[in-house]
């Protein structure tokens, strides 16, 4: 039977698929980014700026580790700087969506009132670099509506308050 295979039908074989196994991997691992990147195209201006930082703060950590020097506190003004980012709004688009699919679940299932704010707590705790941001106000609203809309729950103000501390 090996008898019948050539070595170049044997490595081809082989290419192929060791090919379709990393792309199986590819997409197991990196769909969430594969998606955003064909939504809105890939930033190679972020990508460039994500890689700097990268290897800016492993230089920083390694040039700490080696002083063994304690860091100073960080000042007010270098505080506000790392807040005021901006904001990605295809993650907003991206919790949106799991909203979305929270709320029509909810609605086929007649869940309870705190069955559904905890389903809402546990997905926001996946985008707490949500929290604090000017959009945060839009989309508690848009939660209260639709959770009206869909599921004939009228959250309350606490209730929204609550919704980004679990």
């Amino acid at each position: 039977m090996f008898s019948k295979i050539s070595w170049n039908q044997f490595l081809s074989t082989l290419i192929f698929l060791v090919i379709i196994y990393y792309i199986a991997i590819i997409i197991l691992y990196y769909r969430k980014d594969i998606l955003k990147w064909s939504r809105h195209g890939i930033d190679l201006n972020n990508l460039s700026k994500k890689t700097a930082f990268a290897n800016s703060a492993q230089q920083e950590k390694e040039s700490t580790t080696s002083s063994k020097e304690e860091l100073s506190p960080m000042s007010y003004n270098e505080f506000t700087v790392g807040a005021e980012e901006k904001i990605n709004y295809a993650e907003v688009h991206e919790l949106m969506e799991e909203l979305k699919m929270i709320f029509v679940s909810s609605s086929k299932k007649k869940i309870i009132r705190q069955e559904l704010i905890l389903a809402i707590q546990n997905k926001l705790k996946d985008y707490e670099q949500l929290k604090g941001t000017e959009i945060e106000n839009e989309i508690a609203q848009h939660i209260k509506n639709e959770c009206k809309e869909k599921c004939n729950i009228d959250l309350e103000k606490a209730e929204l308050e609550n919704l980004w501390k679990l």
